[in-house]
């Protein structure tokens, strides 16, 4: 089996991570791959030649459309089995290479959206061989009202993390000269960024060792906004914006609490995993698939409501009590191992690929 991962992508992110980890694991068991990236974009073609074999095209010219001839003849060069398919706007492209070399056709749904039934994405999931739902919850959503046939293409692989990657440095020691909550993720409004600097601050005018830093992408113009608050309320010096991490799993180990606090519905969580593996607990909202991967009380915890007050108030919790957690610790590191790893997540494509 040869597999072609379609990456249409500008720059660097999850949906991006979770192909390299794919191909990553891919590669080490032998499995042929290839990724397909735009011609011009030499940052991706770098990174994705650590892991699997690079082939490029003109991607970006009408999604792909313009370079039928150019992908064909790679499909027929390397002989090609089964494309992964990462994006729907890649789809139209995905598709007419599989009417014209009869290939396996697979979507993967990374977003936590509702299925869409008219003509064109009628047509679109009738002619996909199948459909990889990264959780529970995206599964029920892009099934819900479809026929029992219709169903039969969708299956739930649940993302995982490389845990390779998060096994360079040991554990932090808890020395607790401070208290370090971190945040990691898109800088938007709608991640929930700007209730939980209400809560540190709260939280803060009690404990004064109570550190805050936060680093991700920035979307827009809203950390602006951030950076005002901070300034406005005299947070600079226990608050901090560190930009990209390049090191996540330095990130995760030098913090004792990550707080993801999202106001809108979430598709996964892998930096809820990455951060359970690293040994910070984890405090989410439950606007999403996070009750897949946490179990309240037990390996994390969730806030069924997020305001500041109840975010400070489950801060003030660990705060107290943090030195009593190392089960809680274990637990959501072993759960990482068992369920969340890239290993099990490529078991599961390997499966979905043997039977279409």
């Amino acid at each position: 089996m040869k597999m072609l991962n379609i990456v249409s992508a500008k720059v660097w992110g999850g949906g991006e991570q979770y192909v390299y980890d794919v191909c990553y694991e891919m590669t080490k068991r032998n499995i042929e791959n290839y990724v397909l990236i735009d011609q011009r974009n030499s940052f991706l073609q770098d990174r994705f030649s650590r892991v699997s074999n690079i082939l490029t095209a003109d991607l970006y010219s009408f999604h792909g459309i313009k370079a039928v001839s150019t992908i064909l003849n790679i499909i027929d060069t390397y002989g090609i089995d089964v494309i992964n398919c990462h994006s729907g706007k890649m789809m139209p492209l995905c598709l007419l290479l599989k009417h014209l070399r009869n290939i396996k056709i697979l979507l993967f749904k990374h977003n936590a959206v509702p299925v869409k039934n008219d003509i064109y994405h009628r047509y679109l999931r009738n002619q996909t061989d199948a459909i990889v739902c990264v959780s529970d919850l995206v599964y029920q959503l892009q099934v819900d009202g479809l026929s029992d046939a219709d169903k039969q293409k969708y299956h739930i692989v649940h993302n995982g993390i490389l845990l390779e990657r998060f096994e360079k440095y040991k554990e932090k020691e808890n020395l607790r000269d401070e208290f370090v909550i971190g945040y990691a993720g898109r800088i938007t409004e709608n991640k929930g960024i700007g209730v939980l600097l209400q809560a540190i601050k709260s939280l803060h005018d009690v404990h004064s060792n109570i550190v805050f830093n936060f680093v991700g992408a920035i979307e827009g113009s809203y950390i602006d906004t951030i950076k005002q608050e901070i300034k406005t309320n005299a947070m600079e010096g226990y608050v901090s914006y560190n930009g990209l991490e390049k090191d996540m799993e330095k990130f995760y180990k030098s913090i004792d609490v990550l707080v993801l606090p999202s106001l809108v519905r979430e598709a996964f969580g892998l930096v809820i995993c990455e951060a359970m593996y690293c040994g910070a607990i984890v405090v989410t909202s439950n606007s999403g698939a996070q009750s897949e991967i946490i179990d309240d009380g037990k390996d994390g915890f969730i806030i069924e409501q997020i305001t500041p007050e109840n975010i400070c108030k489950r801060l003030d919790s660990l705060y107290q009590s943090f030195d009593s957690l190392e089960s809680l610790r274990k637990n959501a590191r072993l759960k990482v191992e068992n369920k969340f790893s890239i290993s099990r997540t490529v078991d599961g494509i390997i499966n979905i690929c043997n039977m279409i």
